[in-house]
């Protein structure tokens, strides 16, 4: 977490988000907007639990996409099962807390990869392609969060051929 403040912090006397500690001060563009929101947020505090709100957030966030969205894809029995719920929840919180309660972007690119899937789901299960488009600009975004925010564009590549289906079919009922 020093590492990423301490980025943060310096990112103002730079004039970029600069890789402070590591790479000498060379700049972490293309990647890394999440770091220049840490940058922002430590104009009004650089407190742990001010810091730590993002991915506070980004947790809370995926907890509700996987317990409205998600499990009750899987089907009627798991949508009644509590103890499947449970089980997520548990499966999540023992994910989490280890990994993403500090500084670092995983717990924003877990948050990115969850949306782009939940809305190529979505665009799978109505036909529409409004959703697929949305999940494009959220895996694009979730890539420029760090270079492993490439695992978000994975839910794109999946769902490729059902989103050409529906691209085909509607260009023949629109034209």
């Amino acid at each position: 977490d020093g590492y990423i403040l301490g980025m943060a912090r310096v990112a103002d006397h730079a004039g970029y988000m600069s890789n402070y500690f590591r790479w000498f001060g060379s700049p972490e563009d293309p990647f890394g907007w999440y770091y220049n929101l840490l940058a922002l947020m430590t104009h009004v505090s650089d407190a742990s639990l001010w810091m730590r709100l993002p991915d506070l957030a980004a947790g809370l966030v995926c907890w509700l996409l996987l317990s409205r969205e998600v499990l009750p894809r899987l089907g009627p029995a798991v949508e009644a099962s509590k103890p499947a719920y449970w089980a997520a929840a548990m499966v999540l919180l023992t994910a989490w807390m280890p990994f993403n309660n500090g500084l670092r972007p995983e717990g924003i690119i877990a948050l990115g990869s969850l949306v782009t899937y939940v809305l190529i789901e979505r665009s799978m299960r109505y036909s529409r392609l409004t959703p697929a488009a949305l999940a494009v600009v959220t895996a694009a975004f979730t890539l420029g969060v760090q270079p492993t925010g490439l695992i978000a564009v994975a839910a794109l590549v999946a769902g490729g051929r059902p989103m050409l289906r529906i691209l085909v079919r509607r260009h023949r009922l629109v034209g």
